[in-house]
């Protein structure tokens, strides 16, 4: 048998090392993933490269590549730089290589340049397609639609033990007064096994499911390489279809990741996720809270409902026992007895004989048309319209009343009998206000006590719908008709009468006037205390102040007439006036010296009734201040200093007003005085007759801070 021709391995080797480098005798750029890294002692690095193909990821072809140690430092810090992680297995990478062939060592590539823009291209390129898929598998809204549970204390944490962000999580959490069971799932966060890591961990989570209210998934910050297995398909799909809810706290507030796009609610960072969980816990504690407040009202409200239903029923059982005692002739004396007092029936509805006086109660109606007249025309008085033709009444023209000459007022004393009935000790607050925000919430909120009336009167300019919330406690009143009030004008006199005319029935003892941007600074039990203390001594809260300048008796003396909007009509209406008015007030001349302060009053039912028989009595005083500017600074406080009250009156005003930094208008209170506010708070303890309430408050008043402030943290004011 001939010989067959032939070749020495040696001699092929050679062949395919001379064709390969006349082949490829230049460099170039092959995209393949890393499937394995190394670097020895020398510097050198080592690389497996794989490409593979098809869903299941068998590779197609495999190569060892090498970077010599003179050009690695180079390749590698460039790469780090620009895609913020360094040259690790399962990226994917376009290196310019050069091909190697060795007899021995056989095939290889030398890697001389790296471009990182391949590896942040295709990872941008997964984060879409893993988007894509799960939003066409129909999973990618699944986890928002987990209904979150009101109570979350159990939560079920994703995370490593050793994370900066874990241990963040742990110390925000702890700082709360909130009582959290948190459970640890260890998993990687980053790096090649980070992903299966963490499928592993929302399974053992789903197999105990029924211990926790939440899955949090956390980590600190990092590159957007570091971050990249919260991309993946694998992992993003269990948190879309996970049965709880999850929430994501992954790196800083740049990075957003699929799995953020798909988790229940997704915040920035661990520390975000530990304040929305003691949020929402401030804010189940604030509702329960709320309820348990309602809840005592609601039993206060029934429970003495049922007690004036037995006091009636109480008083007709006695009058028909007297009937009946009188048909068959026996003498009442001889079968009244003392007998035990019966618990929840006052002894005014056990006295004999006593006529049941009538109570205002939370079932009154929530408007009422109020008007002003004497005391024993007021039970039918009519609406109040005050008078026009009256200016051309006469009165005397002395300006200085003599002692003689005052109108009578008799102050309660502390031994009064009238101070003894048996009528509950009532409070009217009277509020005035021209739009509904959440400071005149918050103001209806703390004086809905029982004891309590609040009667609004609500600017005829407003829209009366937008305050229907306020109406639904019982306690409320909106007075009806509304004036107009503009600033300046003699509306704002106008419809304080009203409110002060809608307390005359009710058994209010004191009435006090604030304005819809007024907030009490101390709770609704001590402001009854303080005044039911006051009217023990008949004391009135109005600021006087006898020293008028010319400029502000001007005021009065020279007429204004339509001080408010001038729109077409009442430019008219002006010039009409003008024409057939005199400019200067004929009624000045008739008035008592005139006084100044505050229209923010706080006074008695007696004096209350007084004003009343003031203006009845003397009918060219509201005249006298209809056209001036600004009556309501002069109104009151020249009425009331012309009688023999005026010693009776403190001088100074329940209600406290910053005007220090101010010309013409008062400082509105932000949440940053708040602190401030309540240091006055502290301070005035001392005095008898500290201020109760502050004004005027910002609309965007944060109402939180403001009862923490005043009241305690996140609770209504005590009462």
């Amino acid at each position: 048998m001939l010989p067959h021709a032939h070749i020495t391995l040696s001699e092929l080797q050679r062949l395919v090392k001379e064709t390969l480098h006349e082949r490829f005798a230049l460099p170039v750029w092959v995209s393949a993933e890393i499937s394995e890294v190394k670097v020895n002692y020398s510097g050198h690095c080592y690389l497996e490269l794989v490409e593979k193909g098809g869903d299941n990821g068998v590779p197609l072809a495999q190569s060892r590549a090498v970077i010599w140690r003179t050009a690695y430092s180079r390749i590698a810090g460039y790469f780090e730089a620009e895609t913020g992680q360094r040259l690790a297995a399962g990226i994917k990478i376009l290196a310019k290589v050069a091909v190697n062939y060795h007899e021995l060592y056989g095939f290889s590539l030398q890697i001389t340049d790296i471009d990182p823009a391949y590896t942040l291209g295709d990872m941008q390129r997964q984060r879409q397609q893993t988007i894509d898929c799960l939003r066409k598998e129909g999973v990618w809204d699944m986890n928002r639609e987990v209904g979150m549970p009101a109570v979350v204390q159990r939560i079920a944490i994703v995370s490593s033990a050793n994370a900066a962000g874990y241990q963040d999580f742990c110390k925000e959490i702890g700082k709360s007064p909130y009582r959290f069971r948190l459970t640890l799932f260890d998993a990687f966060m980053q790096g090649a096994a980070a992903e299966e890591s963490i499928v592993a961990a929302l399974c053992a989570v789903a197999d105990r499911m029924e211990e926790f209210d939440a899955v949090v998934i956390i980590r600190g910050g990092g590159s957007a390489s570091d971050l990249n297995c919260f991309n993946a398909y694998r992992l993003c799909t269990h948190v879309a279809q996970f049965p709880l809810p999850v929430l994501t706290g992954i790196g800083h507030d740049k990075d957003t990741s699929v799995a953020d796009m798909v988790a229940h609610t997704a915040l920035k960072t661990p520390t975000a996720v530990a304040g929305w969980l003691v949020e929402r816990m401030d804010t189940i504690d604030a509702w329960l809270d709320n309820a348990a407040l309602q809840l005592r009202d609601n039993v206060l409200v029934t429970s003495r409902a049922q007690e004036l239903r037995l006091q009636e029923l109480s008083s007709h059982l006695l009058f028909h026992a007297k009937g009946l005692l009188r048909q068959r002739g026996w003498p009442w004396s001889r079968c009244a007895k003392p007998s035990r007092p019966v618990p929840g029936i006052s002894s005014h509805a056990r006295r004999p004989g006593s006529a049941m006086r009538p109570n205002w109660s939370p079932d009154a109606p929530r408007s009422v048309s109020c008007g002003w007249a004497s005391p024993s025309s007021a039970r039918t008085a009519k609406p109040f319209s005050p008078p026009h033709k009256s200016e051309k009444a006469t009165r005397s023209t002395s300006r200085s009343p003599t002692a003689a000459s005052r109108a009578p007022f008799n102050t309660p004393k502390r031994n009064d009998p009238a101070m003894k009935e048996d009528t509950p000790f009532r409070i009217a607050f009277c509020v005035l206000c021209h739009k509904y925000t959440p400071v005149l919430a918050e103001l209806v909120h703390q004086l809905d006590a029982p004891g309590n009336g609040l009667f609004i009167h609500v600017d005829g300019k407003a829209d009366i719908g937008a305050f229907a919330a306020l109406g639904k406690t019982g306690r409320v009143c909106f007075v009806e008709p509304r004036t107009k009030v503009y600033w300046g004008g003699f509306g704002m006199v106008e419809s304080t009468l009203r409110l002060f005319s809608a307390t005359r029935d009710g058994g209010f003892r004191y009435v006090v006037l604030i304005s819809g941007d007024t907030l009490p600074l101390y709770p609704a039990e001590t402001i009854r205390t303080v005044l039911r203390e006051a009217y023990d001594r008949g004391r009135q809260f109005i600021s006087a102040n006898p020293s008028i300048t010319p400029e502000e008796a001007d005021r009065i003396r020279r007429r204004r007439f339509c001080p408010d909007k001038a729109t077409f009509a009442r430019r008219l209406l002006r010039i009409a006036m003008k024409c057939t008015m005199r400019a200067d007030n004929p009624f000045f001349d008739r008035l008592p010296p005139l006084e100044k302060g505050s229209q923010w009053i706080a006074i008695t039912d007696r004096m209350r009734d007084f004003i009343f028989d003031y203006l009845a009595a003397h009918p060219d005083f509201i005249p006298a201040f209809r056209y001036s500017h600004a009556a309501d600074e002069m109104f009151f406080q020249t009425l009331i200093c012309d009688t023999s009250f005026a010693d009776r009156n403190t001088c100074s005003s329940l209600v406290y007003t910053d005007w220090k930094n101010t010309d013409s208008h008062p400082k509105t209170f932000t949440t940053n005085d708040l602190e401030h506010l309540a240091a006055l708070k502290s301070i005035s303890k001392e005095y008898p007759y500290s201020p109760l309430f502050a004004r005027k408050f910002d609309d965007g008043l944060d109402i939180a801070r403001y009862r923490e402030i005043l009241f305690g943290q996140g609770t209504k004011a005590a009462r």
